[in-house]
């Protein structure tokens, strides 16, 4: 009787202990526990990600401030309603795994230098399995989302207004990306993919980076994009840069740059841009300001069937020092007449089959094209 009474006490204090936090408790002993928190009335998600459950679920509701750091694996942090916002953060996960951030708003971080780790909305950082959907980030003083050398998913998620970069994926992380993911007023960049770091953008995803102050989609320092889906980086700087040893693959899908300040797409510095074997694409370059596609210095890109390059103020297709192997596609109505396809400083060109040209090829004397189309060099 005694040992009874005994548990039956120990259970009481423990509800008490819970009810403290002002959070109500369902725990399933067949799932995970869910703790429910209103930050409108004083609760406290810190109090709440403490709790020792095996598998765990905090679900919020209201504006909660300050910095959230998720220190434990096998957590959902998830929005109840449209009210869960955390204001100023940043929210952090890092060294775990199994970790989702679910259905919320992070806004009103403070400003912050491109190089410091405050001002972020949300960090993953050494983390594995790490999901992160259904999120609205807006007025973001740094990083909208960093991730670094983590492992994970990202998807129906908007950033708008992040100082410096909307997305980024650095040191050696791999994401897959689905739903749709638009990234756009950002003061410099929208989403940079960087130091080894792979994104996979899935069927029937889409990646949307417009109105940045920069790039809207940067690869670099041999980062890797596979697309299998849409791509749209439309009136930034920038639309799409790929640098440094950067990679970009593409499959069915439609790619769109447009109405880009200066570039529509730059490839470069022993950087590649190519096509998965018996992909079909539908890739448009169009109303940029500056070369619609630039390809410099030992890069190489390769376009195919339903690719369009058009209405662009330099030439169509740049090549200085590079590589490119063009089939099935269309580049006229660039640069004024003065050239929609231009190489330079020994490029090599190969055109298969049914191209359109808009004025003839354009080679300086240190260059070389072949198949379709033949320098006729100029001086």
């Amino acid at each position: 009787m005694r040992q009874r009474f005994t548990n039956k006490a120990v259970l009481f204090s423990v509800a008490l202990a819970l009810l403290s936090t002002g959070a109500a408790v369902a725990d399933d002993q067949a799932g995970p526990t869910t703790i429910r928190v209103d930050c409108g009335q004083g609760q406290s998600l810190a109090q709440a990600l403490a709790s020792r459950a095996r598998v765990l679920v905090v679900e919020f509701t209201g504006t909660c401030t300050g910095r959230v750091d998720v220190a434990r694996s096998d957590v959902t942090l998830r929005g109840a309603d449209a009210s869960a916002t955390v204001v100023g953060g940043p929210v952090v996960v890092e060294g775990q795994a199994r970790v989702t951030f679910d259905n919320f708003t992070v806004r009103d971080t403070p400003p912050a230098n491109i190089e410091s780790t405050a001002g972020k909305g949300i960090e993953v950082n050494d983390s594995q399995h790490v999901s992160l959907s259904r999120l609205t980030l807006v007025n973001i003083g740094n990083f909208g989302i960093d991730i670094n050398a983590s492992t994970g998913d990202l998807s129906n998620t908007t950033v708008t207004r992040a100082a410096n970069v909307g997305v980024a994926l650095n040191r050696n992380a791999a994401f897959e990306l689905a739903g749709t993911v638009k990234v756009t007023q950002g003061g410099f960049v929208g989403v940079i993919v960087s130091a080894n770091a792979a994104l996979e953008v899935e069927e029937e995803a889409s990646l949307v980076t417009t109105d940045n102050g920069a790039t809207g989609l940067q690869i670099e320092l041999k980062g890797h994009v596979t697309l299998h889906s849409q791509l749209i980086a439309d009136r930034n700087e920038v639309g799409i840069n790929v640098v440094d040893q950067g990679g970009f693959i593409y499959g069915n899908g439609t790619i769109e740059a447009a109405n880009n300040r200066v570039f529509g797409v730059q490839v470069g510095e022993l950087a590649d841009w190519t096509v998965v074997a018996g992909a079909v694409a539908g890739v448009r370059v169009v109303n940029n300001g500056g070369p619609g596609f630039s390809v410099l210095r030992n890069a190489f890109v390769r376009l195919v069937d339903g690719t369009i390059i058009t209405g662009n103020g330099g030439p169509g297709l740049l090549v200085d020092g590079a590589a490119v192997a063009v089939r099935g596609s269309t580049i006229s109505g660039n640069n004024n007449g003065q050239g929609d396809v231009v190489l330079n400083f020994g490029s090599l060109a190969t055109f298969d089959r049914s191209n359109t040209l808009g004025t003839p090829l354009n080679c300086d004397g240190t260059s070389r094209a072949r198949g379709q189309f033949q320098c006729s060099p100029t001086h």
